[in-house]
């Protein structure tokens, strides 16, 4: 199903020799179970359809490689792989070896906080989670894994189990009850293929938005900044906060407050899963990088979710040293927590990295 939405705005640019309107679709056929949106300043709505629709068509392609839950999967996919852990490699596409090289470099960069190799943890997790929700939905509490089983599955992970041939374009997993889960990049680094194919394709100013994984494309009209707004955790669909930036750039945010469950203490089971102790990490509500590149950013989001503030400022620092690439992070926690840093605003305290502090709006 597809939802129409109208044109935002047109605006006159280059002395009124071209009026560019800004359209938008939105479609829940892209894959990665969420929404997808696109939007396009453009003279004409022709070349915004047709780069809309072929973003939701490439973007399904994609979702269908690195989903490792759903049907409709790839044969040459991470589910592919995972099912033929311990017994033979799989030639995958170019774009998981890509995926994965990534991933890899997030690891080491977060010093294991980043790590998809440990896709029977968040498995194990899944598992529990999904029979959560709908048990909380009727009314019950959730049950939370054994440390047993939490113990058992932390021990089958690592890149040392993940053999990768680039010139045959396999890999293979010699632990048979290891698997990879990019759930935390996948999004990430599809919104990023997506506006490298845009701009191949002649875009010079759009935006794609991948269920909160947002890249834009070059500069608004008359320069104005893309404005982003952080979600709040209240579950009223209100903003925290917005963040003004202009020219081409990734804002990922993760965040406790979709897709998490309540056991019978009513505590709070997020997706997102601390990599030191196997269970789901709670010192924020939500965590919001901004860089260039939007699959560095969704890893980096998951990453600093599991870590301190001071640690993930230091991941920050070295992203930095390493790629060029400036990375601004935006965490929300609640109101007593990290007392004398950060602003408060009603129940939530935000606090924000330096170099956002100008462009960010509290609201």
């Amino acid at each position: 199903m597809k939802i129409h939405l109208a044109a935002l705005a047109a605006v006159c640019l280059l002395g009124c020799a071209e009026t560019v309107t800004a359209y938008t679709d939105t479609s829940l056929e892209a894959g990665f179970d969420t929404v997808f949106s696109y939007t396009e300043y453009t003279g004409s709505r022709d070349p915004f359809t047709a780069h809309f629709e072929s973003s939701v068509t490439a973007a399904k392609r994609l979702s269908g490689l690195f989903d490792i839950y759903g049907e409709d999967t790839a044969p040459d996919g991470l589910k592919a792989v995972n099912e033929a852990a311990g017994k033979q490699p799989v030639r995958t596409d170019a774009e998981v070896l890509e995926l994965l090289k990534d991933a890899r470099e997030l690891y080491d960069l977060t010093d294991g906080a980043f790590d998809i190799t440990a896709g029977a943890v968040t498995r194990l997790w899944h598992e529990y989670r999904e029979e959560g929700i709908r048990e909380n939905s009727e009314g019950r509490p959730g049950k939370v894994p054994s440390e047993e089983e939490i113990t058992e599955a932390l021990q089958h992970r690592g890149w040392d189990h993940v053999q990768i041939d680039e010139e045959q374009m396999t890999v293979y997993i010699d632990d048979p009850d290891m698997s990879l889960d990019a759930g935390g990049i996948a999004k990430g680094y599809a919104a990023e293929k997506l506006a490298v194919l845009l701009q191949k394709a002649g875009v010079k100013t759009a935006m794609v938005n991948a269920g909160r994984n947002i890249r834009s494309i070059g500069t608004k009209p008359s320069d104005a900044p893309w404005v982003i707004a952080v979600a709040s955790p209240a579950a009223d669909g209100s903003e925290a906060a917005r963040i003004r930036l202009p020219g081409s750039c990734s804002f990922v945010t993760s965040g406790d407050y979709e897709r998490f469950y309540t056991d019978a203490e009513g505590t709070r089971y997020s997706h997102i899963t601390d990599m030191k102790t196997g269970m789901p990490a709670c010192l924020y509500h939500s965590v919001t990088i901004v860089t260039e590149n939007s699959a560095y950013a969704d890893g980096l989001s998951t990453a600093l979710f599991t870590v301190s503030i001071e640690e993930g400022k230091a991941i920050l620092a070295e992203y930095e040293k390493r790629t060029g690439q400036s990375a601004g992070a935006v965490w929300i926690v609640d109101k007593d927590a990290y007392t004398g840093e950060g602003t408060v605003s009603g129940a939530y305290r935000i606090i924000a990295t330096e170099d956002l502090a100008s462009a960010l709006e509290i609201r």
